[in-house]
This record gives structure tokens, C-alpha cells and sequence, in this order.
């Protein structure tokens, strides 16, 4: 007998719906090509993270749904690497350089 399809929970729906509209919840943008934009001119990096105020494990389950719609680039770990980081995975990061740098710096 086939399982009954379930609803998500009301916290994985929230997630998803955060990582679909990352960009625009993140940094205001509503197009992929003003976002390439302020990647290419790091201006990202002029944009606070919204999750800062959140616990760590709720960033970090962000990051791995994130992870499951597309890989981290400069401008994900920018918003979801914040100081108290306590848990992270490399794996689905684009770009794994940035990454390590941005954690050595962030992360103590």
C-alpha cells in the first residue's frame, strides 16, 4: 500500500520559500541579471545578512536547502555564514575558496 503524500511542515515550507526567493529576501533583487550585477561588483558584501538574529542550526538548515535548489555561491555565504556558525559542509558550495576564507574569517 503506497504511503499518503504529507503536507511539508510549516518550517520546511518556510525554508524553501526563503530559498526560492533568496536574492530578492536577501539582497532586494527581483532580476538574475541586477544580481549578477552586485556579484560581479561585490557589492554584496555591502548587504547585512537578515539571518544574523536567528539561531545557528536554523541558518544552517537554510544553507542546506539553499544547497538543494542551487550551489552556495559568494553571495549565499555571504548572507549564511554568520559568526556563530557552529556546524558546516562543504559539499554544494561553488565556490569552496570563498568559503574557507569567509569561515576563517567569520567563524572564530
Amino acid at each position: 500500500m503506497p504511503l499518503r503524500n504529507e503536507p511539508l511542515s510549516l518550517k520546511r515550507s518556510t525554508m524553501v520559500a526563503i530559498a526560492r526567493n533568496f536574492c530578492l529576501i536577501c539582497y532586494s533583487c527581483k532580476s538574475s541579471d541586477r544580481m549578477a550585477e552586485i556579484v560581479n561588483t561585490e557589492e554584496y558584501l555591502k548587504y547585512e545578512s537578515p539571518f544574523m538574529d536567528m539561531p545557528p542550526h536554523l541558518v544552517e538548515e537554510l544553507a542546506e536547502e539553499v544547497k538543494h535548489i542551487v550551489h552556495l555561491r559568494r553571495h549565499h555565504l555571504h548572507a549564511l555564514l554568520i559568526p556563530n556558525t557552529t556546524c558546516w559542509s562543504s559539499y554544494g558550495v561553488g565556490d569552496i575558496q570563498a568559503a574557507i576564507k569567509m569561515l576563517s574569517e567569520r567563524c572564530k
